[in-house]
């Protein structure tokens, strides 16, 4: 983060990312807390392996069929 701090995030599900969300996730951590995280505020992310399995987002202008 900006600040210094740090999250490692070993499974992909504890980062939470709703699909109407812009700036925002969530970081689950251990024993049933989490972290809002204001995505402007990340200066870095690496990573390890494979790349994630992606699906693609529909823009605004593409119709459902």
């Amino acid at each position: 983060m900006n600040n210094g701090a740090r999250f490692d995030i070993k499974d992909p599900e504890s980062l939470v990312v709703h699909k109407d969300w812009t700036v925002d996730a969530i970081v689950l951590l251990p024993r049933g807390r989490f972290s809002f995280v204001y995505l402007r505020n990340v200066s870095h992310v690496s990573g390890a392996g494979s790349l994630p399995r992606l699906k693609r987002r529909r823009g605004k202008d593409e119709s459902d069929s």
